[in-house]
């Protein structure tokens, strides 16, 4: 062995071997180092490659490790996550630490103002691939990420992702490209399509309590994490949100707090409260809201209500459906409330039916249909508008002549 730096020696394979506590350093010109023991600088072992200024040109990682195994899973224990590691960092702390303990930290800087398509001068502090070969059954992971707490006050955060813009500008939304700024980045490549981009599994019998959630944190005088909107999508997908669950309450619910949910605008122009609002698009396009089917016979109802009282608007199904007297395609509106009536006005009621049919007009009360007793006298004309209104239905003609 030779001596190699201070407390070091060199077999005769080139191997370097600590005997004791100092410092190794090797520069051929490039300005790489290895300091092993305690450099001025803290570190316990350091591996340095390049400076910014004497930079490393050269294409070579500072340091590799590389590992080829052939591993039982019977000789696993646990989910072999060390066993199975090139590199471990694991950084632990006692019960009197009062800061976070880092197990891997990935830094990366980056200077360079050239962008040479494709090839960019981007900084990525952590790059993970995970491959399973051709004949492999397994599933490849990029990163695998585990929070697990064990006191009822300890909080959990499998991934903390932030981005940071100290540019002097705020970034705004980009319909078509990759975004000014943005925490998170999805996308997919290679030959053919990928499956999902965010799926929430439950392999372990366990549950999230929301799967997605923007909370109301108040910083910086702003209130919650988005500006315009929570979710937006510009994508030309057959569907923009598709739910095919079995929901046991709703599938989609909106807060009486929330605000009006609009359609067809992004702008609501109702009064303040509405809960639904439908506009217009400048081209005509009829009707603004269907509701119902056109591939079936049966009934169907929309409802309007309050706690004392109710109407339907429906489509009748058949004979005598909804209401006695329709056929089926028949449309109406029922009043099923006992002891009301239904309004038809303009400032004031015009008509009202009762629940119980009974017909007024020119907000008159309501009465049941009469019945016109009397002689009329041989008078032509009278008979002929009692026989009129008996047409129509408005009376029962009982008249002599």
């Amino acid at each position: 062995m030779s001596r190699f730096g201070t407390g070091f020696l060199r077999d005769d394979n080139g191997a370097l071997v600590v005997t004791g506590s100092g410092q190794a350093i090797y520069d051929s010109g490039t300005n790489y180092s290895v300091l092993l023991g305690t450099p001025a600088t803290g570190q316990q072992v350091q591996v340095q490659a390049g400076s910014l200024a004497r930079p490393d040109t050269t294409l070579n990682p500072a340091l590799k490790v590389a590992r080829t195994v052939s591993l039982a899973s019977a000789a696993i224990t646990g989910d072999g996550a060390e066993q199975c590691a090139s590199i471990v960092g694991v950084s632990a702390a006692d019960a009197a630490n009062q800061v976070q303990t880092v197990g891997l930290l990935g830094e990366a800087q980056n200077f360079g103002t050239t962008r040479n398509a494709p090839i960019s001068p981007d900084a990525c502090g952590v790059y993970g691939i995970g491959e399973i070969g051709n004949s492999g059954v397994g599933v490849a992971i990029g990163g695998f990420f585990n929070a697990r707490m064990e006191a009822p006050a300890a909080l959990g955060s499998s991934l903390q992702v932030n981005v940071r813009n100290d540019t002097g500008a705020d970034n705004t939304l980009n319909l078509t490209g990759f975004p000014t700024s943005c925490a998170a980045w999805l996308t997919t490549n290679g030959t053919n399509r990928a499956g999902v981009g965010i799926a929430f599994g439950n392999p372990f019998g366990q549950q999230y309590d929301f799967g997605i959630h923007f909370n109301a944190q108040v910083a910086g005088g702003l209130t919650g994490p988005t500006k315009t909107c929570d979710i937006r999508s510009d994508s030309n997908a057959a569907r923009g949100i598709f739910l095919n669950g079995t929901y046991s309450s709703t599938a989609i619910a909106v807060g009486s707090t929330a605000g009006t949910t609009l359609l067809g605008g992004s702008t609501a122009a109702a009064a303040a409260g509405c809960l639904l609002e439908v506009q217009a698009p400048a081209t005509n396009v009829n009707p603004l809201v269907s509701i119902g089917s056109t591939v079936n016979n049966n009934a169907y109802r929309v409802k309007l209500r309050n706690s004392v009282g109710n109407v339907d608007w429906f489509v009748s199904a058949g004979a005598n459906n909804v209401l006695t007297g329709t056929i089926a395609g028949d449309t109406g509106l029922a009043q099923i409330t006992a002891s009301t009536s239904l309004h038809l006005g303009g400032t004031a009621s015009v008509i009202k039916v009762g629940q119980d049919n009974r017909l007024g007009f020119n907000n008159a009360t309501a009465i049941a249909k009469p019945t016109v007793t009397g002689a009329k006298g041989s008078n032509a004309a009278l008979g002929s508008l009692l026989t009129a209104l008996a047409s129509y239905g408005l009376i029962t003609d009982s008249t002599s002549a």
